[in-house]
């Protein structure tokens, strides 16, 4: 329960590293955006009102609007929803360790990152819609800072993910077994499966955006390349996108449903076994986003039939929740409300979802307000209102006090009813033939679009009456009790706290301790400041469509943040290597098994993310006519000795290891400082090949180059890993430093084993880059 204090603690709340606390920080950071984007959806509806401009001057500034709205509610409001529920429910709901997330740190940083990723979306001002089409997107303004948000918004998800499957894998207590865990529990899991698959590749097609407006690669490119390619990634992203939004929905829905309905959930493995179905299955559907763009009819059989299969282990859990509520005895009150309403505006989501899915019925309705109304009846009328049911269930615990109902229940009627009348209208829109993205329109669509906005206000008027239900529940008396505070004859039903146990099997008192961190928030912090040196250099500023290699030398301000980001890595290499290493917590003791497998979760997410550039590099290979003989342009027996120097690496880095595990602390120390100057003349090697590859004039990103497309893609695969080598450099010169301090031994070298594996990963990569890039 928050004390009353954590929010007028400005330090506490830029250095808590309590999982609870961060919990809120997400809640009140998504309600923030949730304004903010919520606001960008009544001037659009405000737009539509009638079909001459309103109060958008221009197309562009509409744009801009939905541009906005959409990805600040998919990324800044939805997903951080489900991380602030899984920081606050999940290390309770598994009575993790310490009562805390497995990485603690690393979990302020991920926070940290939202806030950072929302400042920069708002303000890009990018008018390119949510999905970033090219050439639209390599064209037009602000989109370099609208990158720069979602890149900071991924890598928020992605370190929160990996966060969460510790959590829930490895710090988990022993008691609590797999099939006794909450629903949620499972939602959250598969759910950061799905973040640690998808959001490497959105990554990589965001960059390679990224360079095609400031470094002259040509990706995307109309005449050299195919932009429908970048349709592929992005949807590879952005359909499972969906479940990683409604997969914790699924398990918070299912726990308020079965404590309404005083029982319980009905078929729990078969709840768990369908969402597993949606998490595998969501990965093999993302082009039927694509029909309309000429895709093989043979791919759409595909796509469409596995669209369907899909839709089964949906229904499953709909017929879960209606069996629950029978074999059960209801009690209406707001939670279950909002609950009630999400079965029924996520089974219109899906019915007409499936209905979309049949071919020739999209090929007419694909790029119309019916797709517009069945994602909003997914997400806003499911999803969120998923959300809105647990915040209510959960407040009493989360405050000690109870939210006015009387306010709470015109929240939900003003809200479902706004849900009902918008969505239904945009299918109305839809099946009449209204195209999505237009401000103006043909007058006989006018009718349905007042009626949309009609109910985009009694939307807007229900936040009022949510915010006016939280202040008076602020406001009350404390609870005399958190047992049951809905009188449904149980309460929050938490396994045995893992202190307790402990104190219980071994007759230990556990200090649960939740440390400050400063430098955990101002790590997040530092990131942002080599990206605002790269757009800095763009031409024109951030706003502007950039061409980074023609005023790199004369941006002042660029260069400034870049010393200011060295500035900070120099502070922070001194502070830390100087640190007391303590790298197990006070429970490490009582755990299973060995912790390499923290930095196998990690490097799954970076398997995916090369996969991405790798594949996505032979797809425009194999497209390409112009592609070139390497032998030709690459020095082959060149870059094969720096391979050579990168494979001895690995073996002065294992042969140090090996030393640290033996107590021979000296040789630990000389191998260990081989293994980063072996990094330092790969990547001296690597700038050197490519200042002779410029002078040459074929490999080049210069408008001049004799092959655009081998050079976009040669200068991604390498650069990427050369970006890999560089921080593992930075990471091996910072194990150098605490070991000449004395801060490993023989007994406590578990950060050397990690950061060995990462160094052997990278030289992998190498070798297979080598091969793709220089030898086929």
């Amino acid at each position: 329960m928050n004390d009353g204090n954590f929010f007028r603690s400005p330090k506490r709340m830029l250095g808590t590293t309590n999982a609870a606390e961060l919990g809120l920080l997400y809640f009140a950071t998504a309600f923030i955006n949730l304004l903010i984007a919520g606001t960008y959806a009544l001037l659009i509806r405000t737009e539509l009102w009638t079909p001459d401009p309103i109060y958008f001057d221009t197309a562009k500034d509409y744009n801009v609007a939905f541009t906005i709205h959409g990805t600040g509610m998919i990324f800044l409001v939805v997903v951080p929803l489900g991380a602030g529920f899984g920081n606050y429910l999940v290390p309770k709901m598994v009575a993790a360790d310490n009562n805390d997330m497995y990485w603690p740190k690393w979990n302020n940083v991920a926070f940290w990152m939202l806030p950072i990723a929302s400042v920069f979306i708002w303000f890009s001002q990018a008018p390119i819609g949510w999905t970033a089409y090219p050439p639209l997107s390599i064209l037009m303004p602000g989109v370099d800072m609208w990158i720069v948000g979602l890149v900071f918004a991924g890598t928020s998800s992605s370190i929160g993910a990996i966060n969460f499957v510790l959590t829930i894998w490895k710090g988990r207590a022993p008691y609590v077994k797999w099939m006794s865990m909450d629903l949620f529990v499972w939602g959250t899991l598969f759910t950061s499966f799905l973040v640690i698959i998808a959001t490497p590749v959105l990554t990589a097609a965001l960059v390679m955006i990224l360079l095609d407006r400031n470094f002259n690669t040509v990706f995307f490119s109309e005449s050299l390349s195919n932009p429908i390619l970048y349709q592929h990634v992005f949807w590879f992203y952005s359909h499972p996108a969906v479940y990683i939004m409604v997969l914790p929905a699924f398990g918070l829905i299912s726990t308020v449903i079965a404590k309404f309905s005083r029982t319980q959930v009905f078929g729990y493995s078969s709840m768990v076994i369908a969402m597993a179905g949606i998490a595998i299955l969501s990965v093999s559907v993302w082009a039927h986003h694509m029909y309309t763009t000429g895709i093989d009819p043979f791919v759409r059989i595909f796509f469409t039939s596995m669209t369907f299969v899909i839709a089964i282990p949906s229904g499953i859990k709909v017929f879960n929740w209606l069996t629950t509520m029978y074999a059960g005895r209801i009690k209406l009150r707001a939670p279950m409300l909002f609950a009630l309403a999400f079965i029924v505006m996520f089974t219109m989501g899906g019915i007409t979802g499936v209905y979309i899915n049949i071919i020739a019925l999209d090929l007419n309705l694909h790029d119309t307000y019916w797709v517009v109304g069945h994602f909003h009846f997914i997400v806003a009328a499911g999803t969120l209102v998923a959300m809105f049911a647990s915040f209510y269930y959960y407040f009493p615990e989360i405050t000690g006090k109870m939210y006015d109902e009387k306010m709470a229940k015109l929240h939900f009627w003003f809200w479902f009813g706004g849900n009902f009348i918008t969505f239904v209208a945009f299918q109305v829109l839809g099946m009449e033939g209204m195209p999505r993205r237009y401000y103006t329109y043909p007058e006989e669509f006018q009718l349905w679009h007042q009626i949309a906005t009609i109910g985009a206000y009694l939307m807007g008027i229900s936040i009022i009456f949510m915010a006016i239900s939280i202040h008076r529940g602020l406001k009350s008396e404390k609870l005399e009790s958190l047992d049951d505070p809905f009188e449904l004859g149980s309460g929050y039903d938490y396994p045995e706290p893992f202190a307790d146990y402990i104190k219980r099997e071994h007759g230990e008192d556990l200090v649960i301790e939740h440390k400050l961190s400063i430098w955990a928030p101002a790590g997040a912090f530092s990131l942002v400041l080599p990206f605002l040196g790269l757009l800095a250099f763009t031409e024109g500023g951030p706003f502007a469509r950039g061409k980074a290699l023609e005023s790199f030398s004369g941006s002042l301000g660029g260069n400034i943040f870049i010393v200011l980001f060295l500035v900070y890595l120099g502070f922070f290499f001194q502070k830390e290597s100087s640190a007391h290493i303590g790298e197990l917590n006070p429970v490490d003791k009582y755990r299973e098994g060995e912790r390499h497998w923290e930095i196998w979760v990690f490097l799954a997410s970076e398997v995916i993310f090369f996969t991405a550039v790798i594949g996505v590099s032979q797809a425009i290979k194999w497209n390409s006519l112009t592609w070139p003989d390497t032998n030709d342009v690459l020095s082959v027996p060149y870059t094969a000795v720096l391979t050579f120097v990168l494979i001895i690496s690995s073996f002065t880095m294992a042969t140090s290891l090996e030393h640290v595990k033996n107590g021979d602390m000296e040789k630990f120390k000389k191998y260990l400082l081989f293994t980063i100057i072996l990094g330092l003349v790969f990547l001296t090697g690597q700038i050197i090949e490519y200042a002779q590859l410029a002078g040459e004039g074929d490999v080049t990103l210069a408008d001049n180059a004799t092959y655009p497309l081998f050079s976009s893609i040669f200068y991604l695969q390498t650069g990427f890993h050369g970006l890999h080598v560089l921080v593992g450099v930075l990471f091996l010169g910072f194990v150098y430093l605490r070991a000449r301090k004395g801060g490993y031994s023989k007994d406590n070298h578990t950060y050397v084993e990690l950061i060995g594996l990462y160094w052997h990963f990278v030289d992998l990569v190498w070798i297979i880059l080598f091969t793709v890039v220089y030898l086929i």
